[in-house]
């Protein structure tokens, strides 16, 4: 889910989504950036058994996999940047040596 790093979060919360119907109650698992990942509890019948879980199916290998490569490609790019930037303060310092 993408929720900015600003709202707080109570751990556990519940999740409304009125698109969908759902009501579901949750725990936070991670939080990156203004990207969180939770947890859906499962559900008590009233015999006490758990019905599962109401969370979607978890991201397929090949999508995980995808969102990897695309994140490598990133920290690849941000090397190249950060490296041309030292690059160039160096150079700065020099010339004024």
């Amino acid at each position: 889910m993408q929720i900015a790093r600003s709202v707080p979060l109570p751990d556990p919360f519940d999740l409304d989504v009125a698109q969908r119907h759902m009501h579901e109650r949750c725990t936070i698992i991670w939080r990156h950036g203004d990207e969180v990942g939770v947890q859906f509890h499962a559900h008590k019948a009233a015999n006490g058994a758990e019905t599962g879980l109401a969370a979607p199916a978890p991201a397929n290998d090949r999508a995980v996999a995808a969102r990897i490569e695309g994140l490598e490609a990133d920290v690849a790019q941000l090397k190249r940047q950060i490296a041309t930037m030292r690059s160039a303060l160096e150079r700065i310092t020099i010339d004024r040596s």
